[in-house]
C-alpha cells in the first residue's frame, strides 16, 4: 500500500474517530483526533509540496514513515480544537432541532454552553437553547391540548386516548400529567374488562342445561375477584358479591338434586 493510500486511510479513520468521541460526548478525544488530522495533513504537505533545500540530505516520506507517525495523542488537545469539536456539536443540535427532536437538540446545546470557552461559541448554545426550549413548550401544550380534547369528546376510546398522552411523553418523559392520564386509562380499562367478566360470570345462570362444571368455574372465579384485590369499585364488588351468592345457592341446588337422584337409584335397586 502506497504512503498516499495510508494517508486517506488514516484520514478516514480519524473523522470516524471525530464522529465517534462526540456521539459518546468525548470532546477531549474529539479535539485530539481533529489535531491529529491537523497534523496529518501538514505532514502530507510537506512531502508532497514543499520542494527540500538543494543542500539537504535525500528524504522521502514512505510508507514506513506514515506507519510510524506520533500522533501525540497523550498531549493536551488545544482549547480551539475542543471548541471545534463543540461546534460540530452545536450544528449536531441545530439539525436536532429542525428536525423537531427538541430532547436531543436542547442535551447538545446545553453542553455547548456549559464547556465551549469561546464567547461567541457559548452565545449561540444559549441562543439556540432558548429556541429550542420555547418550540418544545410550545410543541408540548399543544399536545396536551389536543389529548384533553380528545378525552373529552371520546371517553371511551381507551387506545386512542393512550395514544395521544403517549405523544406528550414523547416530547416530555416526565409530564406529570401525562402520566396520571396513562394511569387512569388503564384502571377504566380494567375496570370495563371486569364488567366483561362479571357478565361472563352471570352465563351459568341464564342458560337453560345447568351443568356443575361450568357453576363451579364461574363460581371460582367470582371467588378469586373477591378475595385477589382487584376490584375498587364499590359497584362492582357488590355485583360480583351478587353473582357469588347465586352461583354458589344453584351449585348447592345441583350437588342436592344429584344426590337425591342418586339415593333414589339406590333405593329402587
Amino acid at each position: 500500500m502506497s504512503a498516499s493510500d495510508l494517508l486517506n486511510q488514516l484520514h478516514n479513520t480519524l473523522e470516524t474517530a471525530v464522529e465517534l468521541a462526540l456521539a459518546h460526548g468525548d470532546y477531549e478525544l474529539a479535539a485530539r483526533c481533529a489535531s491529529a488530522i491537523d497534523a496529518a495533513r501538514k505532514w502530507d504537505d510537506s512531502a508532497l509540496k514543499v520542494p527540500p533545500p538543494p543542500d539537504a540530505p535525500a528524504t522521502s516520506h514512505k510508507a514506513e514513515d506514515l506507519l510510524s507517525f506520533d500522533l501525540d495523542f497523550d498531549a493536551a488537545a488545544p482549547m480551539s480544537q475542543i471548541d471545534q469539536a463543540l461546534e460540530a456539536q452545536l450544528e449536531r443540535g441545530k439539525c436536532s432541532l429542525s428536525d423537531g427532536k427538541f430532547t436531543e437538540a436542547i442535551a447538545d446545546f446545553e453542553t455547548v454552553a456549559e464547556r465551549a470557552k469561546s464567547s461567541n461559541l457559548r452565545a449561540d448554545a444559549q441562543r439556540y437553547l432558548k429556541q429550542a426550549e420555547r418550540s418544545q413548550y410550545e410543541k408540548i401544550n399543544q399536545a396536551i391540548d389536543k389529548a384533553r380534547k380528545h378525552g373529552r369528546t371520546q371517553r371511551r376510546d381507551f387506545k386512542g386516548r393512550r395514544v395521544q398522552w403517549e405523544a406528550v411523553l414523547a416530547l416530555d418523559p416526565g409530564n406529570q400529567e401525562a402520566l396520571e392520564a396513562i394511569k387512569e386509562i388503564e384502571v377504566a380499562e380494567f375496570e370495563r374488562n371486569l364488567k366483561t367478566t362479571v357478565d361472563d360470570l352471570r352465563k351459568p345462570l341464564q342458560v337453560r342445561d345447568k351443568r356443575i362444571t361450568d357453576v363451579e368455574a364461574a363460581r371460582n372465579r367470582a371467588s378469586e375477584l373477591l378475595t385477589g384485590g382487584q376490584l375498587r369499585d364499590p359497584d362492582l364488588i357488590a355485583q360480583v358479591q351478587d353473582v357469588y351468592a347465586k352461583l354458589d345457592e344453584l351449585r348447592n341446588q345441583i350437588l342436592r338434586a344429584s344426590e337425591g337422584a342418586t339415593a333414589a337409584e339406590r333405593s329402587g335397586n
